[in-house]
């Protein structure tokens, strides 16, 4: 389980593998001796976000690419393969199927992931679920270093339904049966349950989010119940104003703030006590900086973004 945390959710990690070492060296040598942009070590991205599509049958408030669902744009099959194929002959060693959309409304989803998987790539999906049937004829392909991850965000139904606005009537047991059944296919791949955390008087357009931080734990037990591998939590993000910037905390006092953490923590302390060591409990790195009092710190970013070579998106916005 270990493993699972450092190669899923730590890129760092990836970075200090020994197949990676020398593009990191080669890297930092180029942005130390090189002034000049068409010099750049002749490596492509180690791994790619790859949205598939913009099309969603959910219709999350919190949702950070809101401004970009159901567009009608799409990457076309045959380019995503060609870029696949180019990447790969260029060193990309992972794709992660997220972001943009929902990855199995694409037409051919099952022929891009057996393309993936054909080229030994490791292979990560974030999914709302609701196809179980692609997800079934797919998840034979999946390995012990591949992952899948549902976005569920919620332990009852009620919580489910306000935090997502499924356009179908697909229901939280439903997805959570539909998961297990996925394990029971093939038991080797981490599943992953993701909860991002709402708290009581958070609005995004005038809207009042559904608070899901009582049901940390409930989430907890129910991943171990449903044979997952880990739950992931993650604080919910704000956008600023018209920007694309986005934000933990958005104009608000430092009382309140500070109430917020104390409600989550205790609900992580809960939900810790709640598993029974088969569940891993993973938090991202913006839950990490709320939890320490350091989210203000995550504001001051470089000027210029080293990851973006090793780690970049491609999509079709």
């Amino acid at each position: 389980m270990e493993k699972l945390k450092q190669k899923e959710h730590d890129f760092s990690a990836k970075l200090r593998q020994g197949s990676i070492i020398d593009r990191l060296r080669e890297y930092i040598s180029f942005r130390q001796n090189s002034h000049n942009p068409y010099t750049l070590p002749k490596y492509g991205p180690v791994s790619i976000n790859l949205d598939i599509t913009s099309a969603c049958n959910f219709s999350c408030p919190h949702c950070v690419d809101s401004k970009i669902i159901n567009t009608g744009k799409q990457l076309d099959t045959e380019a995503i393969l060609r870029t696949i194929d180019t990447l790969h002959q260029l060193g990309l060693l992972s794709v992660i199927l997220l972001g943009g959309g929902e990855p199995t409304l694409h037409k051919n989803f099952e022929k891009i992931v057996s393309h993936v998987k054909k080229k030994g790539l490791q292979l990560g999906i974030v999914t709302n679920g609701t196809n179980p049937d692609k997800l079934k004829n797919i998840a034979g392909l999946l390995e012990k270093k591949d992952w899948l991850r549902i976005s569920i965000d919620a332990a009852n139904q009620d919580t489910f339904a306000k935090s997502h606005i499924p356009k179908t009537n697909i229901t939280l047991r439903a997805i959570l049966n539909s998961a297990r059944e996925l394990k029971s296919i093939n038991p080797v791949f981490s599943l992953g349950y993701s909860f991002v955390i709402v708290w009581d008087g958070m609005y995004i357009n005038g809207d009042k989010l559904c608070q899901n931080v009582s049901e940390m734990s409930e989430a907890v037990g129910l991943a171990g119940q449903y044979e997952f591998d880990y739950i992931s939590f993650k604080p919910c993000l704000l956008r600023l104003g018209d920007s694309k910037r986005e934000s933990i905390f958005n104009n608000m006092k430092k009382e309140y703030e500070t109430t917020i953490i104390e409600n989550i923590k205790t609900s992580l302390e809960k939900a810790n006590r709640v598993t029974d060591g088969n569940v891993k409990i993973l938090e991202s790195v913006n839950l990490q900086a709320l939890l320490n009092n350091k989210v203000h710190e995550l504001k001051k970013q470089p000027e210029t973004c080293h990851m973006q070579f090793f780690n970049t998106v491609v999509t079709p916005d």
